[in-house]
């Protein structure tokens, strides 16, 4: 499944004034990277990933209209899948 082109519009729109941000397709996916670090992505399997910070990770997971998924919360502590 191809990303949802609308969601990287919006994400390019919100992070357009960093100039250090560059684009790269990864995993089916669209990743914004900010000083080559990924900070965001448009999911090749629909929703958004967002990295975030360990310590306030499970707080950002418990709200309405997101979700985590165990296994990779497991693999990637600090990304996080919004839907």
């Amino acid at each position: 499944m191809a990303y949802d082109e609308d969601l990287a519009d919006r994400i390019r729109e919100l992070i357009a004034a960093d100039t250090a941000m560059s684009e790269q397709r990864m995993f089916g996916g669209l990743a914004f990277l900010i000083e080559g670090n990924m900070s965001v992505a448009a999911s090749g399997q629909g929703g958004l990933l967002v990295r975030v910070d360990p310590a306030t990770a499970s707080e950002l997971v418990d709200g309405d209209g997101r979700t985590g998924d165990a296994g990779l919360a497991e693999r990637h502590r600090r990304r996080r899948p919004v839907r």
